[in-house]
């Protein structure tokens, strides 16, 4: 056994296996294909490379650069803690087991944050470090100091993810916390995409004064003196041992007296989040909601359906959140010169979203029934069952499509209109493959769509490229927007259920 039973080391070595069982579910495939990409950009980092270390380049500039670089990767890694802390702490459900033993809370909240903290920094690691290895290999090993600066920075990362986790859990429950957090996460991922973006989406003018007040630094560094602290990381990843110890120490100091000033906060809402009765949290008074004694079974049914859905939120954050990070493109569309082109590509996004939207909320109406016997005895028939099912599925589709075409038709009625009229298909289509691929699994899994390899998950992929091209196309006046209708009907029409022939009679 490696530590005593309750030490830093036994704790750290609990945690470690629980990655370790984390990791293990990754498929061989997909492991071998991130081995593969990640070799792959070693190659291209010394391609990129090899000539800009032939150039003799002032080291403040550098500097300047890289630290520039670390903050963008900062912001990147805030969003990332956050909802690392936030599954640290309700997601495993193990915390409350852990708070239960014979232990300081401090040690073993700092030994979890540890833990997130390098689950932070490993998809970093593996986007620079290439780059890292590259310049190493060719003559500047002072570099690889990078990786310690990354793990450093995300020490504080750490820390003001759960700092930010803790006031979510406050401001709206354990809960509810969770689909927040990855709200906020998709939110910073859409504003990084925008800062990327930034000399074609801000004025020239904007552009222009952040590189002279740059210039002014790097000036005010090499020839006055000037030393300021947010350079500290740049210089820290270039080698400079003092402040390279200066950073990392900083790093060390704020993630102690960060784990132990926010740990009996931890420990609160852990146990409050489990049950377990807590002064922070006050309990909820029981709802009294309901409906009139002789209302209709469809209206009943309805009602059901869109209670469920709301019970469920994180179905339509989870499709909202894989289409956010598409919206950043629509916006640089709409800086084009060329309207027709911008309206056309709002629309086409539109129309992608509406249909990825209703593909998870009509698979969860058609195939998440638990209670398909008692949903049988109702006084109607099994298509009208589907049909209200699928209107309830629909509805919140149709809303917020019709609002984002409200907002495109100030400035392009008529791609608004054949943005909406292209959603209500799509939508529609969507709801069709629903119906002919009814299964019932538990409720409980309605958070997990089909496996992102499933062929279903495949002809989603193709039909919603499709329809968006179709409505790109038919904006834009284009010819070839008949290609992926014609796709989108051949796909369509293969999905469809086989009809077996009854025997001819004798």
């Amino acid at each position: 056994m490696i530590g005593a039973p309750g030490s830093l080391v036994w704790l750290a070595r609990f945690e470690l296996k629980l990655m370790q069982r984390d990791l293990a579910r990754i498929r061989p495939a997909v492991a071998w294909l991130l081995l593969f990409v990640f070799l792959s950009m070693h190659v291209v980092g010394w391609l990129l490379l090899r000539h800009g270390v032939k150039i003799d380049l002032p080291p403040v500039f550098i500097a300047l650069c890289a630290s520039l670089a670390l903050a963008f990767i900062f912001g990147l890694m805030v969003a990332k803690a956050l909802t690392s802390c936030v599954q640290a702490i309700h997601g495993r459900r193990d915390l409350d087991l852990l708070l239960s033993a014979p232990l300081p809370a401090r040690r073993i909240v700092t030994v979890r944050m540890a833990t997130v903290s390098f689950g932070v920094a490993l998809p970093f690691v593996f986007l620079v470090g290439p780059f890292l290895n590259a310049l190493a290999f060719l003559g500047r090993p002072s570099y690889l100091a990078g990786y310690v600066v990354v793990f450093a920075l995300a020490l504080v990362a750490t820390m003001i993810g759960l700092a930010l986790s803790l006031a979510l859990m406050r401001a709206v429950g354990p809960r509810r916390a969770e689909t927040s957090a990855q709200i906020i996460g998709a939110l910073f991922g859409a504003a990084a995409f925008l800062v990327a973006q930034a000399r074609v989406l801000l004025p020239a003018s904007w552009i222009h004064a952040a590189l002279l007040w740059l210039g002014h630094q790097a000036d005010a560094a090499a020839f006055h003196g000037a030393d300021p602290l947010w350079m500290w990381p740049g210089w820290a990843a270039m080698g400079d041992s003092p402040r390279l110890v200066s950073v990392v120490a900083a790093s060390i100091l704020a993630f102690a007296l960060g784990s132990l000033a926010l740990a009996p906060a931890v420990s609160a809402w852990a146990r409050a989040s489990f049950g377990a009765p807590s002064k922070i949290l006050a309990p909820s008074a029981p709802s009294r909601r309901g409906l009139a004694p002789r209302v209709g079974a469809r209206r009943a049914l309805f009602v059901k359906e869109w209670r469920l859905l709301a019970r469920h939120p994180l179905t339509i954050f989870h499709t909202l959140m894989k289409s956010l990070y598409l919206a950043p493109l629509a916006l640089v569309a709409l800086r084009a010169g060329d309207a027709t082109l911008s309206a056309a590509a709002v629309s086409g996004l539109i129309v992608a979203i509406s249909l990825q939207l209703g593909a998870a909320l009509a698979g969860n109406t058609m195939r998440g029934e638990q209670a398909a016997d008692l949903i049988a005895g109702a006084p109607m028939s099994a298509r009208e069952v589907r049909a209200i099912k699928l209107a309830a599925a629909l509805g919140p589709v149709i809303l917020i499509a019709a609002a984002a075409c409200l907002c495109v038709a100030q400035s392009a009625p008529k791609a608004a209109a054949v943005a909406f009229g292209f959603s209500l298909l799509a939508s529609a289509v969507a709801g069709q493959l629903a119906l002919w691929n009814e299964e019932p699994p538990r409720r409980a899994d309605l958070r997990r769509r089909d496996s992102d390899l499933s062929p279903m998950a495949f002809v989603e992929v193709a039909l919603t490229l499709c329809f968006g091209g179709v409505a790109f196309g038919a904006i834009r006046g284009d010819w070839w927007a008949a290609l992926p209708a014609v796709i989108a009907c051949l796909l369509f029409m293969a999905m469809s259920p086989r009809r077996e022939r009854k025997p001819a009679a004798a």
